[in-house]
C-alpha cells in the first residue's frame, strides 16, 4: 500500500525497468484498493473515465461541485451570472507559476479551482469577488 500526493492511499506495483511501467500503461493499467481491483485501462481511460470517486481522486486532484467530484482545470469561472453555474465567494487566488489556484467558498462548502495565468489575469479576481462556477460540459459525465 502506498500514498499518493493527494492523501489517498492505494496499492502501487512496481516493475523493475521504467520501460517496463511505460509498455504496462501503453496496454493497460490498474488501479487497487483493499485488495481489490478498483479500475484497469489505459492512463488516458483511467484519467477521463474514472470508475469511481475513489479511482478519480487517487489519479489527480478534486474538488467538489454540486456534491460530485470534478478536476479543478475541469471548471469555469466566470464574473457574469450563468444559470447553469454555483455562485461562489472568493476567499484566496494564489499565482502558482504557469497556473493559478482560485479558493472558493460555494454553497458553504470550500471549491477550488485551476486556471491559466492568462484566464485569471482576464478575470482579475480577489478576495471577496463574487464569481460562478460550472464544471465545463466535458467534465459532468467523468465519474463512469
Amino acid at each position: 500500500t502506498a500514498t499518493n500526493w493527494f492523501g489517498h492511499e492505494g496499492t502501487i506495483l512496481r516493475f523493475v525497468f521504467w520501460h517496463s511501467i511505460v509498455l504496462a500503461c501503453l496496454v493497460g493499467c490498474l488501479v487497487m484498493a483493499d485488495g481489490r481491483v478498483r479500475q484497469v485501462g489505459t492512463p488516458d481511460e483511467l484519467y477521463e473515465t474514472p470508475a469511481s470517486d475513489f479511482v478519480m481522486s487517487f489519479l489527480g486532484p478534486v474538488t467538489t461541485l454540486r456534491g460530485r467530484l470534478v478536476r479543478p482545470h475541469d471548471l469555469e469561472v466566470t464574473v457574469d451570472h450563468r444559470p447553469d453555474a454555483v455562485q461562489a465567494v472568493v476567499e484566496r487566488v494564489v499565482r502558482l507559476g504557469f497556473e493559478v489556484r482560485v479558493d472558493a467558498v460555494a454553497d458553504g462548502e470550500p471549491i477550488w479551482a485551476q486556471l491559466t495565468r492568462d484566464g485569471a489575469r482576464r478575470l482579475s479576481l480577489k478576495p471577496g469577488d463574487t464569481v460562478f462556477v460550472r464544471a465545463v460540459p466535458a467534465a459532468e459525465a467523468s465519474v463512469a
